[in-house]
């Protein structure tokens, strides 16, 4: 059970760090190249301290492209943070799980049960109650929408590629394809980064390597936990309870505006990111 509260308290750390990183940054390539660097740092170490497995060109290559989506994924996060705050950004990628689950159903001819399907109905139904405009009753924003369905799909693919990789009989070979994704991550981000030089401030490396650190406890600390419960407890519980804990820190720390149809929008997400992970 430890394992499980750790994970649920390194996400919502790491939300509240990457909207904190918003709130204190010029740009955003600063934080989001320290996060990587941290993260291909420590998976590195991770990796040298393990049994030494030789990776096949296809785990290199599946890391190599979803570093890239990694990219686009953390840079559109950690925009939308910016734009409608951690509470809804926080609800919204917990829809990415969508993309993985259609991925298993109509690629790898996986069945999802009638709960899963209610799920993922409430899911859909969540995401013009995100999108609405905060004060408003129900006026969806035109602007934030479509990147809330980019973001959707583009972390959803980097979710799906964790489950190639295992569909694959390559999991042993997971530090090497982590490896893989921060390393592409860090050097696609890096002349980013240099190019915006000038707006970059000493504390972006601070933000990146509490981002990097956090990200990397939470999937951690998510392993560890499936090894001594099982997983239908494990995954309600840590997205649930880290997005519940999230939207109440956002709104109290950041004193983040919510309509009643965000609130109605999160509490649709809460009910359905249970039933689709039973």
């Amino acid at each position: 059970m430890i394992y499980l509260i750790t994970a649920a308290l390194s996400i919502t750390t790491l939300s509240l760090i990457m909207r904190k990183a918003t709130l204190n940054t010029d740009t955003l390539w600063g934080v989001i190249l320290g996060n990587y660097l941290t993260a291909a740092t420590i998976t590195a170490a991770i990796t040298l301290t393990s049994p030494k497995t030789t990776p096949t060109p296809f785990t290199i290559t599946l890391g190599a492209i979803t570093g890239i989506t990694y990219t686009a994924g953390m840079y559109l996060n950690l925009t939308l943070m910016g734009k409608r705050g951690a509470a809804i950004t926080a609800s919204m990628i917990q829809l990415a799980v969508i993309i993985p689950i259609t991925t298993s159903v109509l690629i790898y001819h996986e069945t999802i049960t009638t709960t899963q399907l209610t799920g993922i109905a409430l899911a859909i139904t969540s995401l013009p109650l995100l999108a609405s405009k905060p004060g408003q009753k129900l006026e969806i924003d035109k602007t934030i929408l479509p990147m809330i369905l980019l973001t959707i799909l583009v972390v959803g693919f980097s979710q799906t590629s964790s489950k190639i990789l295992i569909q694959s009989g390559l999991q042993a070979e997971n530090n090497y394809f982590f490896l893989a994704i921060f390393t592409s991550a860090s050097l696609l981000v890096a002349p980013l980064a240099y190019r915006n030089r000038k707006q970059l401030k000493k504390t972006d490396t601070f933000y990146g390597i509490g981002v990097g650190t956090f990200n990397l406890l939470s999937n951690r600390a998510l392993l560890l936990a499936l090894t001594t419960l099982p997983g239908a407890i494990v995954f309600p519980v840590s997205s649930a309870g880290s997005l519940l804990m999230v939207t109440i820190a956002a709104i109290i720390l950041f004193k983040e505006r919510v309509s009643r149809a965000n609130i109605a929008g999160i509490i649709l997400t809460l009910v359905a990111v249970i039933l689709i992970n039973i």
